[in-house]
């Protein structure tokens, strides 16, 4: 199961789902393949085991040579450099610009057709028409944008966006409905809407939002489930069609790095379209995570079974998605127990994860015994690590750790000589390196978080489209955070006050939403 199991998924995925693989007796891929039909599977079995069993000398050396050369590749792996110049974010964008589909909007591999959602891709496209106003990147976003929405790959009648498109013009779409998905395209079009000025982004996220409501959500406990299956023959039906048929089935697991991920971005739409009880079942989603999934070393546990039993452990993947959703929270509410536990489980990813020689994190704790196949080799992934060192990079500029700074630009350091192999699959990574180049938009404000003052101004900072940037409130009656306020020299004051910085230059007090707002997006309508 990819979703219980994405450390299996990272080291035996042959190029989609489901996944055949024939292994050998120590686990090595002897051949392979996607889905393959019955006929076809007979053949395959028979080639195979003649070949197996006549090759067996070949098969054995050629075995020994992999193990060999994976051993060598996980020692080697990596080497922490300070070069993070950028032109790694012009090598991905130019890759984006390469391969990008000017009639149909998505970006397309050479000869498939296929088109999936490329939600970093698409923050990346995002920012860049944001910072420059160049047409051909806002045409990038819109074109992308308005292909997914309106046409097969979002579901016009349920709401809900399909997995991917098997065409180029979004019309034939894979009829899955994945909640890791939901959450970087929700991101999405509340940028795209704020960024290029489009109220059709706007609507599109509700209706996304609605989705998630009416089936994707726990809202006795809290939390999102993880999908809802394909279904061919029922999404084919119009409205009428559906009415009285149940509905596919919904996996109600809960995922922590998905629902981490989508409440990260739930708190953003929530903030941005006005809707408070969005951000309440987030709130909820994250501490639910924290009490059911948390295990008692202070890592984070992968998902609850249909039972509601926590299973696996010890993932990057769900630590830094977690740490991501801690920050949001934090951001949101004020409530310092957010950033605490974010430190505390950046720590356990330094003490447990981290490859102190090499920089970079490894996806997941070996568990004791686990000997067989290729789950005995460490593996770095690229996208997580991009993700775990963003994280850093956050909790670095809301504390001041200047550790949490290092081990973010170590890591990212070690993908410099790999990066270009993955083209624009690479956005998340010239993200967070776009990030440690620079200094975030990061918004403090001073206040009683539960004061109606302040909360219109969280609302405002958090909710405001800024490519890089953060949200902090610090309470003057909190002992930390009056420390913090003492430093950073803002003045005291009976309303409680905004203040835009960049590095160390801060913009004058800021008391009201609608001002706040107008000096983080000049050009936006407010």
């Amino acid at each position: 199961d990819n979703d219980e199991r994405p450390d299996i998924n990272e080291r035996y995925n042959q190029g989609g789902w489901p996944t055949t693989a024939f292994l050998t007796p120590e686990g090595e891929i002897l051949a392979g393949a996607t889905y393959v039909p019955p006929d076809e599977m007979l053949r395959m079995l028979e080639q195979i085991d003649h070949y197996y069993n006549t090759n067996r000398e070949e098969i054995s050396q050629r075995v020994a040579e992999m193990i060999f050369q994976q051993e060598q590749h996980s020692k080697a792996h990596g080497g922490a450099t300070s070069d993070l110049s950028g032109e790694i974010v012009s090598e991905v964008l130019a890759d984006m610009e390469g391969r990008f589909d000017s009639r149909y909007g998505g970006w397309v591999s050479q000869g498939n057709p296929t088109k999936f959602p490329h939600p970093d891709t698409l923050d990346l496209a995002i920012a860049q028409a944001y910072r420059t106003g160049e047409p051909f990147w806002a045409e990038v976003v819109s074109k992308t944008l308005d292909g997914m929405a309106n046409y097969g790959m979002y579901d016009q009648v349920a709401g809900g966006f399909f997995r991917y498109s098997t065409d180029r013009q979004w019309q034939v779409p894979h009829f899955e409905k994945m909640l890791e998905a939901h959450a970087g395209l929700l991101r999405n079009y509340v940028s795209a809407a704020q960024a290029l000025g489009n109220e059709h982004y706007a609507d599109v996220a509700r209706s996304a939002i609605g989705y998630l409501r009416s089936t994707l959500s726990d809202t006795e406990q809290g939390g999102f489930y993880g999908s809802q299956d394909a279904d061919e023959q029922y999404y084919a039906l119009d409205a009428e069609g559906r009415k009285g048929l149940a509905a596919p089935f919904i996996d109600t697991r809960i995922y922590t790095n998905w629902n981490a991920d989508m409440a990260d971005s739930a708190l953003y739409a929530a903030a941005a379209l006005d809707d408070p009880a969005l951000a309440q079942h987030s709130l909820r989603t994250i501490d639910r995570l924290l009490t059911e999934l948390r295990g008692s070393d202070g890592a984070m546990r992968h998902n609850l079974d249909f039972s509601d039993k926590p299973q696996g452990g010890g993932m990057l993947t769900d630590q830094a998605s977690m740490g991501h959703g801690l920050l949001a929270a934090y951001s949101y509410t004020g409530e310092r127990t957010y950033l605490d536990t974010a430190m505390r489980l950046a720590d356990w990813l330094l003490a447990n994860l981290y490859d102190a020689e090499h920089g970079g994190f490894y996806d997941r704790v070996p568990e004791q015994g686990e000997t067989l196949g290729r789950l005995r080799y460490p593996v770095k992934p690229i996208a997580e690590n991009a993700h775990a060192a963003d994280f850093l990079l956050r909790l670095h500029h809301l504390n001041g750790i200047a550790r949490y700074r290092d081990m973010a630009l170590a890591t990212l350091g070690a993908f410099t000589a790999e990066y270009r192999n993955y083209g624009y699959f690479a956005s998340g990574y010239a993200l967070a390196v776009e990030h440690a180049g620079s200094e975030p938009t990061h918004i403090v404000i001073v206040g009683d978080p539960r004061a109606a003052d302040t909360r219109s101004l969280a609302q405002a900072a958090v909710g405001a489209y800024q490519p890089w940037k953060l949200v902090q409130i610090l309470d003057p009656a909190n002992q930390a955070d009056a420390a913090l306020i003492e430093q950073g020299g803002y003045p005291a004051s009976a309303k409680a006050t905004a203040y835009v910085c960049i590095g160390q230059s801060c913009s004058a007090p800021i008391t009201d939403a609608v001002a706040l707002r107008r000096e983080l997006m000049p050009s936006a309508e407010v």
